[in-house]
């Protein structure tokens, strides 16, 4: 991002202009399947591969959500981080839920965005986060790990 504004490729960090995002997603997704690829090569835990490929596959979903509406995906980012590690770890972990309305009021407080597409943001970290655990779940039971 640091070289895209350097570039001006994209206007400001946030990459707020969405006609500017595909690139965004683009090049995130490159490094999610180079990430991939080391995770094959280090023979790493199976539960980081689910978590990589959701990743992956919530870059295109939201790619194609971004197309329709402005959602905010930090909110959707986050929401999906955080259900995710609270659902992997439990306990206290949960807690780390309540710093979802503090990002929603500094998108809302910096007018980057509206009520309903923090809204959207949060509806879609969470479909994307529920998507992956039950994936994660169902991939479990089947492979017996």
């Amino acid at each position: 991002v640091f070289i895209g504004v350097k570039q001006k490729r994209f206007t400001d960090m946030d990459v707020s202009k969405r006609e500017q995002r595909p690139l965004l997603f683009l090049l995130c997704s490159v490094m999610g399947i180079i990430y991939l690829i080391g995770l094959h090569i280090f023979h790493a835990p199976f539960v980081l591969f689910v978590v990589t490929w959701g990743i992956l596959l919530g870059i295109i979903a939201v790619s194609i959500i971004n197309r329709k509406i402005k959602a905010s995906m930090h909110v959707a980012t986050m929401t999906a981080i955080l259900l995710t590690v609270s659902f992997g770890y439990g306990g206290y972990f949960y807690l780390l839920l309540l710093l979802l309305p503090l990002l929603a009021w500094a998108r809302l407080k910096t007018k980057r965005h509206t009520l309903s597409e923090v809204i959207a943001g949060g509806v879609i970290g969470s479909v994307l986060s529920l998507s992956v655990y039950g994936a994660y779940i169902a991939v479990k039971l089947l492979l017996h790990k």
